[in-house]
C-alpha cells in the first residue's frame, strides 16, 4: 500500500475519532496538543487503525507516536514487514 493510501485512511480514522473534519487533519496535526488526546484516545487510535489495516500493533510501540505522520509511518512499517 502506497503511503498516500495509507495517510488518507489515517486521516480518515483520526477525523471520525475526534470529531474533526478530514481536512482539519494533515501529517503534523499533533495527537496531544491538537486534538487533546490522552493515552486511552491513542489506545483507541490503535485498536481502530489495527481494524483499518489489518495488522497487529504493539502498544508499547505505539504510544510513543505524537503526530499523524508518525502513525502512518509506524503503518507503513508494519505493512511492509507483515508476512504475505
Amino acid at each position: 500500500m502506497k503511503k498516500d493510501a495509507i495517510l488518507n485512511k489515517v486521516i480518515s480514522v483520526v477525523s471520525e475519532k475526534f470529531k474533526k473534519e478530514p481536512s482539519d487533519i494533515s501529517e503534523e496535526t499533533c495527537f496531544s496538543f491538537d486534538l487533546g488526546a490522552d493515552s486511552l484516545d491513542m489506545y483507541d487510535v490503535a485498536i481502530d487503525m489495527e481494524a483499518e489495516f489489518g495488522i497487529k500493533i504493539v502498544f508499547d510501540d505505539f504510544k510513543n507516536v505524537e503526530n499523524v505522520s508518525d502513525v502512518v509511518s509506524y503503518i507503513e512499517n508494519k505493512l511492509n514487514s507483515k508476512d504475505n
